[in-house]
């Protein structure tokens, strides 16, 4: 997958539990794909490896077989073929001389790409995740997106992954209750006050509220029209 990693909604769509279920469809027994992302070499907790473990538990909820190399970028290949991919520099080196490539030598490459100790301090600190804590990156939860917008703030040094992670823990069904009971208590007022634009401070009160309203509900409208245009 040639592509870059999931900074936008558009490309996001490229990194979800949908579209690896697209490929595997499309792929013969024995093929395999291919994808980079972003990561430490041995940093294993936070923001950086939260994004990680999303986008390596996406594939493997798909695919049978996962690797993981190690390193500040990790290269993830996947397949649903038992003997296509494998961690095993002396696997890969003996395909890699039978494929009669030129120079032969260069197949130790392999043992320098998945040193023993790294390789497994990578999948295991991968697998090992908390329950609870690695969330699937899907076209409806677009999880991988906010987590790598968070890994560029914290590079970058900015509140940009502070201010993301208010919304990662958002309860929707919770901000609707929120949103409901001032509405309740919005009617209730206005019972109460049947004639509200007898006090011009009230009126004036009333218009502003009606202005704001009316600037979010339109705010509101063009995230969903960009959600929905980016990400189906």
């Amino acid at each position: 997958l040639n592509i870059p990693e999931p900074s936008t909604l558009l490309i996001n769509r490229y990194y979800t539990r949908e579209f690896f279920s697209d490929l595997s469809m499309v792929l013969g027994s024995d093929g395999v794909i291919a994808l980079r992302v972003t990561s430490s070499e041995n940093y294993t907790e936070g923001i950086v490896s939260n994004y990680t473990a999303s986008i390596y538990h996406t594939v493997k909820a798909v695919f049978g077989q996962v690797v993981v190399t190690p390193g500040t970028e990790n290269f993830i290949f996947a397949s649903n073929g038992t003997s296509s991919v494998s961690d095993n520099p002396g696997t890969l080196v003996a395909r890699y001389e039978a494929s009669g490539v030129e120079p032969k030598k260069l197949g130790m490459i392999f043992k320098s790409l998945y040193p023993r100790d790294n390789t497994r301090f990578i999948k295991n600190a991968l697998e090992n995740r908390e329950a609870g804590t690695v969330r699937i990156n899907t076209d409806e939860t677009p999880i991988a997106c906010l987590y790598f917008n968070k890994v560029i703030g914290w590079y970058g040094e900015s509140n940009l992954a502070a201010f993301l992670g208010i919304f990662e823990n958002v309860n929707l069904t919770f901000l609707a209750l929120i949103i409901l009971g001032f509405f309740f208590l919005r009617m209730g007022y206005l019972w109460r006050n049947k004639k509200p634009h007898a006090n011009r401070k009230v009126l004036r009160f009333h218009t502003l509220l009606s202005v704001f309203s009316a600037g979010m509900a339109g705010l509101a409208l063009e995230l969903v029209i960009l959600y929905t245009f980016q990400n189906y």
